[in-house]
């Protein structure tokens, strides 16, 4: 038993659970999500996923008291926050606040938003994706200043397919003398999406994942085509990695040819 929990701790190190409504998490019994035992000797991050703002509080709220039973020594449970809400800003200024008080980390994914059709109807997101993105800028280095700082102690997982945000990021990293490996920053991109810089951000030093989405195709496939119709970032971002695959391509090719690409 000891081997077994052993190469399943080193094996964890490399695994982040998420959960969304539509997935595992809708499956899981109250009661057995709020005594999970096993994630907590194995320390495997769990990762709450967003909802539309009408059931979001809901959510928010179980995060915090799963925050402030486990989240006393590092970050095993993370909130989501979607910087597109008017109210995330002050929401953010809030869990700080609160997680401060309660001498707990305060563990947050950060994200634009997926719900945009839903939500523009009842004006609850910003009115341009300026004003979303300088959000979300102001949001990330928020956090990692916390996490220097430990007042409160943090840890962020950045989940953007937008290169801007990346490079801001790690430049603040640096910038504010985190290491590149620290346990306590991560970043996030769905596997198929951007993995040029995924791959980029891990070879460099960095905690970098991809999300894989599992489960019943009929529960996965309303997720993924919201993120295919409101993700812009990561469509944009897959312009810029096609010279990257074309140049590789042709690398490769004139590899198996005998010849030295120029």
């Amino acid at each position: 038993m000891g081997a077994s929990l052993q190469r399943i701790g080193t094996w964890k190190k490399r695994l982040l659970l998420h959960f969304s409504a539509c997935g595992a998490f809708a499956r899981l019994p109250k009661m057995q999500l709020l005594k999970m035992g096993r994630p907590t000797i194995l320390a495997i991050p769990l990762l709450l996923d967003a909802e539309q703002s009408g059931r979001q509080p809901a959510v928010h709220l179980l995060a915090r008291q799963l925050q402030r039973e486990f989240n006393t020594e590092e970050p095993i449970v993370y909130d989501t926050v979607q910087m597109y809400l008017k109210a995330s800003p002050q929401r953010l200024d809030q869990a700080l606040h609160y997680a401060g008080q309660h001498g707990y980390i305060y563990a947050v994914k950060l994200v634009r938003g997926a719900y945009i059709e839903q939500e523009r109807p009842f004006g609850t997101i910003f009115d341009t994706k300026e004003d979303t993105d300088a959000a979300f800028e102001t949001a990330a280095e928020k956090i990692l200043q916390a996490i220097v700082t430990k007042r409160p102690s943090a840890a962020l997982m950045l989940a953007t397919h937008n290169r801007s945000s990346l490079f801001n990021a790690v430049q603040m990293m640096e910038k504010l003398g985190l290491a590149r490996n620290d346990q306590r920053v991560h970043f996030a991109q769905i596997l198929g999406m951007v993995d040029n810089l995924t791959y980029a951000l891990g070879l460099a030093g960095y905690n970098a994942s991809k999300l894989l989405v599992f489960g019943q195709i009929h529960e996965v496939l309303p997720w993924l085509l919201r993120r295919t119709r409101e993700n812009r970032d990561a469509f944009g971002a897959q312009a810029h990695e096609l010279p990257v695959l074309r140049n590789e391509i042709r690398r490769r090719l004139l590899g198996r040819l005998g010849r030295v690409p120029r």
